[in-house]
């Protein structure tokens, strides 16, 4: 809970400094659709130059597969809550790149982000890959998180 409280209060911090001067919004005040996959593919490409190789000691050089890229795009989506978690759940909405990837670089510097970073993670399933973050950000270890009676 403390990292989502830092990470949410860094992005604050983050969106607070930033100076937005073009109009990405729509007539109705929403961020268009067009901005958000702007917004999705900065975080994307900031995410991969932290992906790293299977052993999770050197930087990932093959092809991302579509899947990877569509689970990293996920993390954002839920972070913001735009994606399987309710929007009330996540920090709002992001559409200015430059937090984006800002968002990304965080993730990236986090200690217990180096599972995340693995290719063979980000190439699994949604579902899989879902439930692998879950897992390493309850747990701190990458590791099922066990209850106790």
């Amino acid at each position: 809970m403390k990292k989502f409280l830092l990470f949410a209060f860094l992005v604050f911090l983050v969106a607070g400094c930033a100076e937005d001067t073009t109009n990405n919004s729509t007539s109705d005040g929403q961020t268009s659709q067009e901005q958000l996959n702007k917004v999705d593919d900065a975080f994307t490409n900031e995410f991969k130059k932290y992906v790293t190789d299977d052993t999770g000691s050197a930087a990932y050089t093959g092809e991302f597969s579509a899947q990877s890229e569509t689970n990293i795009k996920s993390l954002l989506q839920n972070i913001t809550g735009r994606g399987g978690m309710p929007a009330t759940a996540g920090i709002g909405e992001v559409a200015n790149e430059e937090i984006a990837t800002a968002i990304a670089k965080i993730i990236a510097s986090d200690s217990g982000s180096a599972e995340v970073l693995k290719y063979s993670i980000l190439s699994q399933s949604t579902n899989s890959f879902l439930s692998s973050v879950m897992q390493i950000f309850m747990s701190g270890s990458g590791e099922p998180v066990k209850k106790s009676l």
